[in-house]
């Protein structure tokens, strides 16, 4: 009964959700992948504690390996493997490299997207977020960031201009501070 209920409840929110397509712009974590192998996209973040540079690239429909840059780490590799996709409108990231482990998941429920994570590392990270695109081509994201002892609110703007959208930027304070972010698909 119970099951069924919830089925009832989401059928809905899966068949209004299917209009809006399902593309990481990866300035924030989310459990959504490249899903076309060949598919490569880069990202530039700037902060107030430095700059970074990444570059990822879907070798698979459920496998995307990033490679970044920083100051503080001149070369670091990730793999991220898409464990749950489609759980009615949920998705399930897992992703690995040798500082870190992490666990993304995102509810899509049409132009709202609910996401929950963490990571383990030296120091554990707990997020969880809300992103509204009231427009095609604006986003608004609210959450909250647990990082060691204290809890921070994540308040950003994703702008992505143009017809295709394959391209944008992204603003975010966070409790470490200014965030802009720039790129988009190759």
């Amino acid at each position: 009964m119970k099951l069924g209920l919830l089925v009832v409840i989401l059928l809905p929110c899966v068949a209004f959700g299917a209009s809006y397509p399902h593309l990481a712009f990866h300035d924030v974590p989310e459990a959504v992948l490249g899903g076309v192998p060949g598919l490569t996209f880069v990202a530039v973040e700037l902060a107030l504690d430095g700059w970074r540079a990444s570059i990822t690239r879907s070798l698979a429909s459920r496998f995307d390996v990033v490679a970044s840059i920083s100051p503080v780490n001149l070369f670091a590799l990730e793999g991220r493997v898409l464990v749950v996709k489609n759980l009615l409108p949920l998705n399930v990231v897992v992703g690995l490299s040798l500082e870190r482990i992490s666990l993304d998941s995102t509810l899509f429920l049409g132009p709202v997207h609910v996401s929950y994570g963490r990571t383990w590392e030296e120091t554990s990270v707990r997020w969880g977020l809300v992103q509204h695109a009231f427009h095609q081509a604006m986003t608004i994201l609210i959450g909250l960031e647990e990082r060691g002892e204290s809890v921070g609110v994540i308040l950003g703007l994703r702008i992505h201009p143009g017809q295709t959208r394959l391209w944008g930027a992204s603003v975010r304070v966070t409790q470490d501070g200014f965030r802009l972010t720039i790129g988009g698909t190759l």
